[in-house]
């Protein structure tokens, strides 16, 4: 009975022993154990659509007024100019603040000025979006968007907005563009440009131009070219058999067949 008894304490020691060991040895990985820095993640670069998104209603949130350099928005403007592809130019003697006001070209929304430090100012975009395009792509765009209320006057006169091609009928109202049918735009357009093909005419067709939401518009001083544009087109081109309507996707495969 003795012996029994001696065997179960015998046991319970060990037992507690090997736990007590177990312990110590796990005390003592923990003491030595090194302490790894944490990984931080790399943050993804922003993207320029969401830098473009984050200007305008920086914009709009600021509303008119002068951004000296102790503005706490100061820096925002400060870096979409280093980015500008013409920002030395820009720059000139240096940066004594920004200024957002009336776009009186447009009439329609705010500009961006860069008052330098001699007191000179100048305007420039802050649509990143824009600021690559060729003096072609925007000459385009500004055409287009001429003739932008006669095609949508076309749109809203139709009953309902189905597209001629995979006649989808499902969409919203801004998926639905207007499309020249018969003749593409860029044939309208270049044969237009093609009556300015003599040296003395020329100069005469825009080479810079305004923005406004993204859209590319003619400036004040060229409204005597965008006005007969907009006559050209109006008078050979703007008939109901001139136009179709096609979704944005139908529209973008299309292309200028």
């Amino acid at each position: 009975m003795l012996k029994i008894i001696t065997k179960k304490v015998t046991k319970r020691i060990t037992r507690m022993t090997q736990i007590k060991i177990v312990k110590q040895r796990a005390l003592k990985a923990k003491t030595n154990r090194v302490n790894k820095p944490k990984q931080i993640k790399p943050q993804k670069p922003i993207t320029k659509a969401a830098r473009v998104r984050n200007m305008r209603d920086l914009i709009k949130k600021l509303g008119r007024g002068i951004i000296p350099k102790e503005h706490s928005s100061f820096n925002h403007f400060y870096e979409l100019i280093q980015r500008h592809p013409k920002n030395e130019s820009i720059i000139g003697v240096g940066i004594h603040a920004f200024k957002i006001e009336y776009d009186y070209i447009s009439s329609r929304t705010n500009t961006i000025i860069l008052i330098r430090t001699d007191g000179s100012r100048v305007r420039f975009g802050w649509n990143e979006n824009n600021w690559n395009k060729t003096q072609t792509r925007l000459l385009t765009e500004a055409m287009r968007n001429a003739i932008e209320p006669t095609s949508t006057e076309y749109k809203k006169k139709q009953t309902g907005l189905i597209c001629c091609i995979c006649k989808n009928d499902k969409l919203s109202y801004n998926k639905y563009h207007v499309d020249h049918k018969i003749i593409p735009f860029s044939r309208i357009r270049d044969a237009y440009l093609k009556e300015y093909d003599y040296e003395s005419i020329r100069s005469f067709i825009p080479k810079s131009f305004d923005t406004y939401r993204g859209f590319t518009l003619f400036k004040e001083k060229d409204s005597g070219f965008k006005k007969e544009w907009i006559y050209y087109h109006d008078v050979l081109y703007n008939h109901p058999e001139d136009y179709q309507i096609l979704c944005a996707s139908c529209n973008s495969t299309k292309g200028n067949k």
